[in-house]
């Protein structure tokens, strides 16, 4: 049990530093705004570094006959279908289900019965006691395998530790993954291509792009988190440090809670008191408020403006995106409209921060 709480901890505190190393990705001047951001006189809270003439990395990316082979290898593993059978032999990586019942000389001991509920495990990765699961290889599917095992010394509960046990195992399905064969076939039932080679040669192309978009994507942020580095916060506006800070902690109390933690947990882990907690949260919020205010300077001094139809076009992208036919569609799943989930806010600062990059890279020097 305490080796649970110790991985969930874990994964708690990574995903947090996760987030904020994520700062401006996750939220998305001289002059104030029309658009009600930031609607004030930057001037007076950033002083920005030069952001023209700044040195640009090429695009330099390829793909190879290796990786043509794994994306169309990941699709058809994608396009399997899955047959459950009661017959066969289990093997290692197989998807069983079973049912069990363990027993220490000769008595049911609590937690180790399945109760006829029916277990879904894949063989070698299911996390039982050592010989449980190899135990199983080689059997038939449709069997019962009696396993005569030991729980491990240093086993969570005392009661069982050290044990010898016996566990009744009742192996009831097993499932076939059937992997369509790479031909003409499959390639014309997936795609509009006529040929193996035109197949390959589109999902060339994909994979081209996508290494591109992802090329392009880190080489912007690093040139952005310099720009952001070299330029300098005079002060914070109090009502958008103050919702930062508030939104902030709110997400880590959410998600803390997700892992079965209060936010005191949560200060435990990190070993810090409510002012550090404080500090951390407000050293935060500084970041992502010193980024909004170098994005609104920049694009209010260049003249950018959002317009209705790019803010309509956002929230069509951001529709499509999550796999939705309409803005019905949507709100019928999260029961919120794009705006009340993303807010307007974080929508609009994404496409000024399109817009501010496309400048930055069209005005800067390809080394």
């Amino acid at each position: 049990m305490e080796e649970n709480k110790f991985m969930r901890k874990k994964i708690l505190v990574s995903l947090l530093a996760l987030c904020t190393l994520m700062v401006f990705c996750l939220t998305g001047c001289g002059k104030s705004g029309s658009d009600g951001i930031y609607d004030y006189d930057l001037s007076n809270y950033i002083v920005p570094a030069n952001y023209t003439g700044i040195q640009i990395s090429p695009i330099d990316v390829s793909v190879t006959a290796d990786d043509i082979k794994a994306e169309i290898d990941s699709r058809r593993e994608a396009a399997a279908e899955t047959e459950t059978v009661t017959t066969g032999t289990v093997a290692s990586g197989d998807a069983i289900n079973i049912d069990y019942v363990g027993t220490i000389d000769g008595e049911e001991f609590a937690g180790g019965n399945s109760q006829n509920k029916g277990v879904d495990i894949i063989v070698g990765s299911a996390g039982y006691i050592d010989g449980f699961e190899a135990g199983l290889v080689g059997a038939q599917v449709g069997s019962t395998v009696v396993l005569d095992l030991r729980f491990p010394d240093n086993y969570g509960s005392t009661d069982l530790a050290g044990k010898d046990c016996q566990f009744t195992v009742t192996i009831h399905t097993k499932e076939l993954k059937h992997i369509p064969d790479y031909d003409l076939d499959w390639v014309k039932s997936v795609s509009s291509c006529e040929s193996l080679n035109d197949y390959e040669a589109t999902v060339y192309d994909e994979l081209l792009k996508d290494a591109t978009e992802k090329a392009e994507h880190d080489r912007n942020n690093a040139i952005w988190q310099q720009l952001v580095e070299k330029s300098d916060a005079l002060d914070y506006p109090a009502k958008e440090l103050k919702e930062e800070m508030e939104r902030y902690r709110q997400y880590i109390s959410n998600y803390a809670s997700q892992f079965g933690y209060t936010l005191n947990d949560y200060m435990s882990i990190m070993g810090m008191d409510e002012a550090k907690l404080n500090e951390e949260i407000e050293n935060y919020a500084k970041e992502v408020v010193k980024n909004e205010m170098l994005l609104f300077y920049i694009a209010r001094e260049q003249g950018m403006t959002v317009s209705d139809e790019e803010y309509s076009k956002a929230i069509d992208d951001i529709i499509k995106e999550q796999g939705f036919e309409s803005e019905q569609e949507f709100e019928n799943q999260y029961k919120m409209t794009v705006e009340e989930l993303y807010s307007k806010k974080y929508i609009i600062t994404d496409i000024y921060l399109e817009k501010v990059m496309d400048y930055i890279i069209e005005n800067g020097k390809i080394q």
